[in-house]
C-alpha cells in the first residue's frame, strides 16, 4: 500500500456512521489497493444485562433494587439464592430503564424547546423573574441529562484519563466507536483456509481455545519436589473465617466501572447496593469458603474478549484471551488474592518481581543490564537468553500448581478452595459483540481474575529453582561468583537467563526446559526465543547452538520494553521514545479538546511515558527538547506544530508546580533526576535487591541532590563514605575541610577503614598553609568524639513524614527555592470549569489575545477596547478598568452583595484586580466567571459581530454560577426527570 492510498472523512460523517469498517482489498490487479469500506453494524446489538453507571444518579433506581432484591426465592442453596437475585434484579432494571430513556427524551425535548422560546423572547426584552427562573430550571434539567449522557458515553468509550465532567461528548463518540471497530474481526485463516462468515469464525475459535483451556495433555514427566529443597511456611491465616469488611474492602479495592462479566454487574452497584445486597453475597462466599460448592458454576463464568497482539491479526492465536469474569467470582478471587498477597516475598525468589510489594519490574531490568555489562567490561563468554513460554496463563497444569503449593505449606481448605474454583470455571468467546458456545477448563488461568497472577508466579518459580539445582550438579557451567547472584530473571512469564556458550550447557538447557515444559504445561517456544552473545568473539557459536533452534541475534535489543545494550544509551535508543510519546497524539483528536482538556492529557499520559524509561536512564537534554516540543505543540495547538505566538507562556513557567504560577507539568530532567535517586536510597535500604553491588552509577548532580536530602546515623560505619556523606554533625567532612580532601590519597574510604588506624590522615604531611591546618585541626577535632557502634549505618530522608524517599518528594525539593507571586491555588480550587480556570490563568500570567499581545507579537489589529472604544486594549483595562466591565462588575456586586470593586481602585496590573476581586471560594467563583463572560462578549463583538448589554453579560456570568452550582450538588441529576 502507498501513501497515496487513503480514504478521507470529515469527523461530521464519522459520527454519522459510527459502525463504519474500511479494509484494504489484494493488490493483486495493481500497485494500489482497493479499499472497501462496509457500513453495516459490526456487532449484533447487545440484549443481555449490562449494569449503566448513570442509574446511580437517576431517582428511583434504589427502590427498584430494594423491590426486586427482597422479593422471595424458593431455593433454599445461598449460592443460588445469589444467582436467582442477581439475575431477576438484571430484568427488573433492564424494564425500569426502558421507562426512564422515554422519560429522559421527553424531559430533554421540552427542557430544550423552553430554552430556545426564552432565548429568542430575551433578544427583544429583559426576562421576568419567573421567567428567569424557569429557564434555569429547564436549563438545570439539559445539564443534567447531559451529564447523564457524558457517564454512559465515558462508559462505553473506555476512556480513563478524563474525568467525567471535563469529557467532550464529540470525543467520546468517537473515540468509542474507534474502539469497536479496532475489536471487529472481520476474517480468519483456519487450517490453511481463510472465513469469514461469522458461525464459522466462532466454531474456528471455540476449537482452537478448547484445544488449549478445555484440554489436559498427556505427561510423562514429573518434578522431583524432594531435590528442590522447597521450604514450608506457616500459611494458616489464608483459611481464617470470612469478614464482612474484607469482603466490603475488596469489592472497594476492585475497578469500579470495568467491563463487565457474563452477570452484567459493576463494582459500582455493590458499592451503592452494599446495605441491600451484602447478607446475600456474604452467605453466598462462605458457603464456597465451606468447600460447598455445587452450584458455583452459576457464579464462576467469563466472557473472553480477544485483544489483538500485533497489527493485522488473522489467526486465532493472534489474540491475547482476556476473560472478563462474573462479579461475584471475581470479589471472591480478590479476596483470596489479598490474603496471599503479603506472602508473596517470602514464597518467591528474588528472580521473579511481578504483583509482588516492593519489588519492581525495573528491578529485573537493573539487574539484566549491569550483568550485561559486567560481563563484556570482565569480558567473560556468555549467551543472554529471552525465552518465549508459549501461552504461558492459558496452558498451565492444574495438578502441578496444586503440588507447588502443598510443598510450599498451602493448607487442604486452600488447595480444595482453588480446585472447586478451577473445576467449575467456564467461558465463551465474544466475537463481534456475540458470545459463543461454552468451553469448560480442564487447565490454565483465566487473565483478568484477580488471582490468577499471584498463582502463576507460584507455578513459574520452580524453574530457578531447577535451574541453580543443574547448576550444582554440574550439568550446567557456573556463571560467575559475586556479584552475579542469579542466573534467571523473571517478570512474570518474562522469562530471561544467561548460559554458558558451550555445546553441553545449551544441550543440558534444551532438555532442561523441555522437560520443564511438559511436566508444567508452561513450554517454551525454542524457536521463538532469541540469544544473545556477550565477549563470544572467540567462540564458534553455530556450533556451539547445534540443535539449539534459538534466534541467533546481537545486542542492541529490548528488554522488558527498554534498551539493552553493552555500551552507553544512544539517540537512536532515546528516539524510539520520542515516537512513542509522538504516536499517542493522532489517536487523540486534540483539536476536539479544550486546552484544560489537553492539559490533563500531557500531565497525566504524555509525561507519564517517559517515566518508565527515566526511572533507568538519564534523558539527554536533546530528548529532553524533543519531548517538551511534543508536549508543548499538543498542549497549545491539540497536535499540530505550535510556533511562535501560539505558545502562550514560556515552557519553563508552565512546567513549574501549580502553586508556583506554573501548569504543574513535569520539568523532565527534574523529574528524571528524582526517579534515579531511587536506586541509591534502595542501595542503602535494601540489601537483598539482585542489583546490588553491580554497576546503577548515579551522576555527581544526583548524589549531592540525594546526600542534600538524606541524614546518615553512622553505627558500625561500614557503609557511610567518610568524605562525601553527611554523616557528621549533618556535615559532610569534604565540606569541613575542602583543603583536607584535596590532599587526602584516599577519597572513597568508609568510614570505618577512614578511622581505623587514622587512615584519613594520609596524604596530611602535605599541608603547607595555616589554612589548611585550620581545617585539618577542625575537622580532627569532631572526630576526636567519634564512637563506632555493631549497629548497622542509617539513612533517614528529610523531607517526608515516614523518612523514607519518594519520587515526588525528591521532585518538589528541587523548585526549594522558588516562591509564588501571589495565591495560584486560589483558581486551581475554584469551583468553576476548568476551561474557565485555564482561562483565568493566563489572564493573569496577561497572555490572553487582547489587543497589545496581538500587536506586541507581530498582527495587526485594531488597539481600541472592543468594549468602549475609547482606551487601548489590555488585560487590565479589559477585564477591570473599561467602562463596561466596570458596569457588569457593579451589577454582580448588586446580585451577590458584595463590595463594587471597579470603584475602589483603577488597577493598573491585572494582578492588583485579582487581588482585589477574589477571596473566599464564592468571591473567586464570582471573579473567574465574571472575567470569562466579559471575554466572550469581547470576542462576540470582535469576531462575531453581535453585542449584549452589561446586564445581559452580567446575567449570563449569574447563570453560569448557578448552574455549576446545581450540578456540583448533583441536584440537576437527582431530579432530572420529576
Amino acid at each position: 500500500m502507498t501513501k497515496i492510498d487513503h480514504l478521507f472523512c470529515t469527523r461530521e460523517w464519522e459520527q454519522l456512521h459510527p459502525e463504519c469498517y474500511l479494509q484494504a482489498l489484494s493488490s493483486s490487479a495493481s500497485d494500489h489497493c482497493p479499499f472497501l469500506l462496509t457500513c453495516r453494524p459490526l456487532f449484533k446489538r447487545f440484549k443481555g444485562f449490562r449494569f449503566e453507571a448513570f442509574w446511580l444518579e437517576v431517582d428511583g433506581f434504589l427502590e427498584v433494587v430494594q423491590n426486586s432484591w427482597l422479593a422471595s426465592v424458593s431455593s433454599t442453596n445461598p449460592t443460588r439464592i445469589l444467582h436467582i437475585k442477581l439475575a431477576r434484579l438484571g430484568k427488573a432494571l433492564k424494564r425500569w430503564n426502558k421507562g426512564i430513556i422515554c422519560s429522559l427524551r421527553s424531559a430533554s425535548h421540552a427542557a430544550q424547546e423552553v430554552i430556545l422560546r426564552l432565548d429568542k423572547a430575551q433578544e427583544d426584552r429583559q426576562l421576568t423573574d419567573s421567567s428567569m427562573e424557569l429557564w434555569k430550571i429547564a436549563k438545570s434539567r439539559v445539564l443534567g441529562l447531559a451529564a447523564l449522557r457524558r457517564v454512559k458515553i465515558r462508559q462505553r468509550a473506555r476512556i480513563t484519563w478524563l474525568k467525567v465532567g471535563d469529557a467532550n461528548s464529540k470525543l467520546f463518540h468517537l473515540r468509542a466507536s474507534g474502539r469497536r471497530r479496532k475489536n471487529f474481526i472481520p476474517l480468519l485463516l483456519h487450517n490453511g483456509r481463510q472465513i469469514t462468515d461469522h458461525d464459522d469464525k466462532a466454531a474456528a475459535l471455540h476449537s482452537h481455545f478448547t484445544s488449549i483451556m478445555g484440554t489436559v495433555p498427556e505427561r510423562n514427566i514429573a518434578i522431583n519436589w524432594d531435590l528442590l529443597d522447597i521450604q514450608q511456611h506457616d500459611l494458616q491465616d489464608l483459611e481464617r473465617p470470612l469478614e464482612e469488611q474484607e469482603i466490603y474492602r475488596a469489592v472497594l479495592d476492585s475497578p469500579l466501572d470495568k467491563a463487565p462479566g457474563p452477570d452484567g454487574y459493576i463494582g459500582l452497584f455493590y458499592k451503592h447496593c452494599w446495605h441491600i445486597v451484602k447478607q446475600d453475597l456474604l452467605n453466598a462466599l462462605e458457603e464456597m469458603f465451606n468447600l460447598r460448592g455445587r452450584h458455583w458454576n452459576l457464579l464462576n463464568s467469563a466472557n473472553v474478549a480477544l485483544l489483538p497482539k500485533k497489527t493485522n491479526c488473522v489467526a486465532a492465536q493472534d489474540y491475547r484471551p482476556i476473560s472478563l469474569v462474573h462479579s461475584v467470582a471475581k470479589i471472591l478471587s480478590k479476596v483470596l488474592a489479598s490474603r496471599l498477597s503479603p506472602h508473596l516475598e517470602e514464597l518467591v525468589s528474588h528472580s521473579q518481581s511481578a504483583f509482588i510489594k516492593g519489588r519492581s519490574i525495573h528491578d529485573n531490568f537493573q539487574y539484566i543490564k549491569g550483568a550485561v555489562r559486567h560481563f563484556h567490561q570482565c569480558k567473560t563468554p556468555m549467551l543472554f537468553l529471552k525465552l518465549d513460554i508459549a501461552k504461558a496463563f492459558d496452558s498451565v497444569r492444574w495438578d502441578y500448581l496444586l503440588k507447588i503449593m502443598q510443598r510450599l505449606g498451602f493448607g487442604q481448605r486452600w488447595r480444595d478452595l482453588i480446585s472447586i474454583l478451577w473445576s467449575t470455571t467456564t467461558s465463551r468467546i465474544i466475537l463481534n459483540g456475540t458470545t459463543g458456545r461454552p468451553i469448560c477448563h480442564r487447565r490454565g488461568l483465566r487473565q483478568g481474575d484477580p488471582l490468577s497472577p499471584l498463582l502463576f508466579i507460584l507455578a513459574m518459580d520452580p524453574i530457578q529453582r531447577i535451574l541453580d539445582k543443574a547448576t550444582a550438579q554440574g550439568l550446567l557451567s557456573p556463571i560467575g561468583g559475586d556479584p552475579i547472584k542469579l542466573r534467571t530473571s523473571l517478570y512474570a512469564d518474562d522469562t530471561a537467563l544467561f548460559v554458558r556458550p558451550t555445546t553441553s550447557d545449551l544441550q543440558n538447557l534444551h532438555q532442561i526446559l523441555s522437560h520443564f515444559g511438559e511436566a508444567t504445561g508452561l513450554r517454551t517456544n525454542i524457536d521463538k526465543s532469541e540469544l544473545y552473545t556477550i565477549s563470544c568473539d572467540n567462540v564458534d557459536t553455530t556450533e556451539v547452538l547445534g540443535q539449539f533452534q534459538g534466534q541467533l541475534c546481537s545486542f542492541p535489543c529490548k528488554y522488558l520494553g527498554l534498551p539493552l545494550q553493552l555500551g552507553r544509551t544512544r539517540r537512536a535508543d532515546e528516539q524510539i521514545l520520542i515516537d512513542k510519546v509522538g504516536a499517542r497524539l493522532p489517536g487523540w483528536k486534540g483539536r476536539l479538546l479544550s486546552k484544560a482538556g489537553r492539559l490533563q492529557l500531557v500531565q497525566t499520559v504524555l509525561s507519564a511515558i517517559t517515566t518508565y524509561h527515566m526511572t533507568v536512564f538519564p534523558l539527554s537534554k536533546w530528548a529532553i527538547k524533543k519531548i517538551d516540543k511534543l508536549r508543548r505543540n499538543f498542549l497549545w495547538k491539540g497536535s499540530e506544530e505550535a510556533r511562535g505566538g501560539h505558545c502562550l507562556v514560556n515552557w519553563l513557567r508552565v512546567c513549574r508546580s501549580k502553586k508556583l504560577g506554573g501548569l504543574g507539568i513535569r520539568d523532565l530532567q527534574c523529574f528524571n533526576r528524582a526517579l534515579r535517586l531511587r536506586w541509591i536510597w534502595l542501595r542503602w535500604k535494601d540489601q537483598d535487591k539482585p542489583w546490588n553491588g553491580l554497576d546503577t552509577a548515579a551522576s555527581a548532580t544526583e548524589m549531592e541532590l540525594f546526600r542534600a536530602c538524606t541524614q546518615i546515623t553512622v553505627g558500625n560505619g561500614q557503609r557511610t563514605n567518610f568524605w562525601h556523606d553527611r554523616w557528621l554533625q549533618g556535615s559532610a567532612p569534604k565540606d569541613i575541610a575542602p583543603l583536607c580532601y584535596r590532599l587526602a590519597y584516599r577519597k572513597n574510604l568508609k568510614v570505618a577503614k577512614a578511622v581505623e588506624q587514622n587512615r584519613w590522615m594520609r596524604g596530611m604531611q602535605r599541608m603547607i598553609s595555616v589554612q589548611e591546618i585550620r581545617q585539618f585541626v577542625s575537622l580532627w577535632s569532631r572526630l576526636s568524639s567519634l564512637q563506632l557502634s555493631t549497629l548497622e549505618d542509617d539513612i533517614t530522608w528529610k523531607f517526608t513524614a515516614d523518612q523514607k524517599y519518594t519520587a515526588k518528594s525528591a521532585y518538589d525539593i528541587q523548585f526549594i527555592g522558588s516562591y509564588p507571586d501571589l495565591n495560584w491555588t486560589k483558581i486551581w480550587k475554584s469551583s468553576t470549569e476548568p476551561k474557565c480556570r485555564f482561562f483565568t490563568w493566563l489572564l493573569l500570567q496577561r497572555k490572553i489575545w487582547t489587543a497589545d499581545t496581538i500587536i506586541r507579537r507581530g498582527g495587526q489589529t485594531d488597539p481600541q477596547c472592543p468594549l468602549c472604544n475609547a482606551r487601548p486594549e489590555t488585560p487590565a483595562h479589559l477585564i477591570a478598568n473599561c467602562r463596561f466591565s466596570r458596569t457588569v462588575w457593579s451589577q454582580l456586586a448588586l446580585s451577590y452583595n458584595l463590595t463594587n470593586i471597579s470603584q475602589t481602585a483603577n488597577h493598573a496590573r491585572i494582578k492588583d484586580w485579582w487581588a482585589a476581586a477574589s477571596g473566599d471560594e464564592n468571591r473567586t467563583q464570582i471573579a473567574i466567571y465574571a472575567a470569562w463572560n466579559i471575554w466572550k462578549e469581547r470576542c462576540r463583538r470582535k469576531y462575531d459581530n453581535k453585542v449584549l448589554t452589561a446586564a445581559q453579560v452580567a446575567n449570563l456570568a449569574k447563570q453560569d454560577i448557578s448552574l455549576f452550582n446545581l450540578v456540583k450538588r448533583s441536584t440537576a441529576l437527582t431530579s432530572v426527570i420529576t
